[in-house]
Formats: C-alpha cells, sequence, structure tokens
C-alpha cells in the first residue's frame, strides 16, 4: 500500500524473549524486585525485634547483680574510686532496690524509608538525666565512683545479635524462590 507523502508512520516495536516483550520482563522484575525487597525488609523489622527483645533480657541480666545497697555498703562501696579499680564488673548493675533492673522497656519499632530502629530505653535518672547531669552518674562515674558502661555492653550485645539476626535471614532470603505467574 502506498504511503502518502509527508504522513509519519507510527509503529510500536518490541524484541521478544522466551515469548514475552522486553517491557513485559521488565515489568514482572520490577514487581520481582519489590516483592524481594519488602519480604526482607519485613525479615529485617522482625530480626531488629529479636535483637531488641533479646537486649531486654540481656539488659535485665546486667541489672540483677547480687548485692543490695546495704551490703555494698559493707563492702565499703566496691565500685568506689579510692580503692584505685572496681571490686566487681563495671557492666554488672546491682539489685539495691531493683527500681532500675524493672525500668527497662521495648518501645516500638520504627522503619522509615532507609533505616529500622530497634528501641529499648530505662528511664531510670540514675542511667541519664538531661536536667541533672551528676544524675547520669551510672555511665558517667562520679568524682567517688566510676562509670558503669552498661550502656556500652548493650549496645555491644545488641549489635552482635542484630548482626546474627540479619545474617541468619540473609541466608533465609537467599534459599527463597521468589515466582510471578
Amino acid at each position: 500500500m502506498p504511503r502518502e507523502r509527508g504522513a509519519v508512520r507510527r509503529f510500536s516495536s518490541s524484541v521478544r524473549i522466551g515469548g514475552t516483550s522486553i517491557q513485559s520482563r521488565i515489568a514482572s522484575e520490577c514487581v520481582l524486585m519489590s516483592l524481594m525487597t519488602n519480604a526482607l525488609l519485613a525479615d529485617f523489622e522482625e530480626a531488629m525485634k529479636h535483637a531488641v527483645r533479646d537486649t531486654q533480657n540481656e539488659a535485665i541480666r546486667l541489672s540483677s547483680g547480687p548485692y543490695r545497697q546495704s551490703q555494698l555498703d559493707r563492702m565499703d562501696h566496691p565500685y568506689a574510686k579510692r580503692h584505685g579499680r572496681a571490686m566487681f564488673p563495671l557492666r554488672v548493675i546491682n539489685w539495691q532496690t531493683g527500681e532500675f533492673r524493672s525500668d527497662w522497656s521495648v518501645l516500638p519499632t520504627i522503619r522509615t524509608s532507609d533505616q529500622i530502629v530497634g528501641r529499648l530505653i530505662n528511664d531510670d535518672p540514675k542511667l541519664e538525666n538531661p536536667i541533672d547531669p551528676e544524675g547520669n552518674f551510672l555511665t558517667q562515674g562520679t568524682r567517688f565512683m566510676f562509670a558503669r558502661p552498661i550502656d556500652v555492653a548493650l549496645q555491644e550485645y545488641a549489635d552482635q545479635k542484630l548482626e546474627r539476626f540479619v545474617k541468619r535471614e540473609l541466608e533465609k532470603f537467599e534459599r527463597t524462590d521468589f515466582i510471578i505467574r
């Protein structure tokens, strides 16, 4: 059929690969990648929740040292700087009244576009007191008492747990087949 002069012929072109067009294949791959990403993020969020719960248990364990305040007094305050060094592990917080131990709480996990944040808090003023810097005596220490780095110990523990959980989730993910029909 002869073409009219000056007319533009419109056409669509595609390359067939295994019976499907490239556009269809790309769309399928994009959907697959989106599903895989969402599944992996959900797995990472679950890993974060497990890591935070395990860290809460570790926080309670580290806050359950065997001594009450009256016993520490009789031992001449084993964390006092006048001894030159602490007589007990600095990361372990003794039971004393039990208030500090009971204040560990897990807050809901936050998932943003680029991160997943797990949160474990202890709102006891001995751990962190923004109004009175002397109130931070557990983690900062005082001129009389060694700092008690329970926050550092828990961050290290959480990092190790999370790394192990994420590695396990990635290994599970690698064994998963995603099929789109």
